[in-house]
């Protein structure tokens, strides 16, 4: 590739930012925002700036590309700068099962009483951890957002975590379930793309059994998601699957890892009334990889973590939300 002065290359693709006529991006950030606002789409804010500069280094790029001065990178250069990803929109979203409980509320229940609707963050915790305890595949971690579409836009957050080795429940369970989610799953910033990675191995009591991508100043097709952590499923004897992104197979070609997407209503528009719409990032295990975790790990232990939020904005921020936690026992 040949080599070219920074600086003219970012005011070009400055100036091509500050032309872009497209509806979301006119107007600067206030006009995004205001756009959403209009649209009561707010929770679906991405970072102007990123949607601006992906669209202009995308122009750039083509116009070095059509001038031949990129010569063999051009081909790699728009996954590794991040503007396309070619392995996570492979994850289709799938319908919610049967077997998976709605936000639960009282047959009595007043939907506009946002107040009633926290205080029963602890009684909705024990029914789903019920639930969660008889599911089938075993689910090894979870992260969902829950929407009622009732006057307020009621909220919900769940999150399942499994440690190794068992944790108190007591205290404050906000900070409870920053514990557990520090100790068992490890964060990764860099792109589904370099899945699966192998970093330094993991001390035997300290190793991570998930991996959490976050790329939330970004402009990517999902934002978080959910794998099991590579350097367990090689101790473990598995294999990634080069055709199933985050699925991994043990010795007789089976699965015994996966990650699930479901998703049910369109989060990004306006449903029905009294709709009930949700994300949901699964990890799954099957029966014979449940066994073969539990042999490496006996001390293994289930945590759900419910939150519950009186509208969409406080579901966002994280304030004014009543949590709990609870230990989930598979039978």
């Amino acid at each position: 590739m040949v080599r070219l002065d920074v600086a003219t290359v970012v005011r070009h693709g400055a100036a091509i930012a500050a032309g872009l006529d497209d509806r979301w991006l006119r107007d600067g950030q206030r006009g995004l925002v205001e756009a959403l606002r209009r649209r009561d789409q707010r929770h679906d804010y991405r970072v102007w700036s990123y949607m601006a500069g992906r669209r202009a280094t995308a122009a750039v790029l083509a116009e070095l590309s059509d001038a031949g001065r990129l010569g063999t990178a051009a081909a790699e250069l728009p996954e590794k700068l991040g503007l396309i990803d070619t392995r996570l929109p492979a994850i289709a979203p799938m319908p919610l099962p049967d077997s998976m409980p709605l936000p639960w509320q009282p047959d009595d229940a007043d939907h506009h009483d946002t107040d009633r609707w926290c205080a029963q963050t602890a009684a909705a915790a024990q029914i789903y951890r019920r639930a969660y305890a008889d599911t089938q595949p075993f689910v090894l971690a979870e992260t969902s957002r829950w929407h009622r579409l009732h006057w307020s836009v009621l909220a919900e957050h769940r999150t399942l975590i499994t440690t190794i080795g068992d944790h108190e429940t007591t205290g404050d369970p906000e900070e409870l379930a920053d514990e557990l989610i520090g100790a068992a799953w490890e964060t990764w910033p860099e792109a589904a793309r370099a899945y699966p990675y192998q970093g330094a191995p993991a001390a035997a009591t300290d190793r991570y059994l998930i991996v959490r991508g976050r790329h939330l100043h970004s402009d990517a097709v999902h934002r978080e998601w959910l794998a099991l952590h590579p350097q367990l499923a090689t101790a473990l004897g598995w294999t990634h699957d080069p055709t199933q992104l985050f699925t991994w197979n043990g010795p007789d070609g089976a699965w015994r890892a996966r990650t699930r997407l479901f998703h049910r209503g369109q989060l990004s528009h306006q449903p029905p009334a009294r709709t009930v719409c949700a994300q949901i990032w699964q990890v799954q295990l099957s029966d014979l990889g449940m066994v073969e975790l539990q042999v490496e790990f006996p001390t293994l232990a289930t945590y759900l973590h419910v939150s519950r939020f009186p509208d969409r904005k406080s579901s966002n921020t994280g304030h004014s939300g009543v949590h709990s936690v609870v230990s989930v026992k598979y039978d």
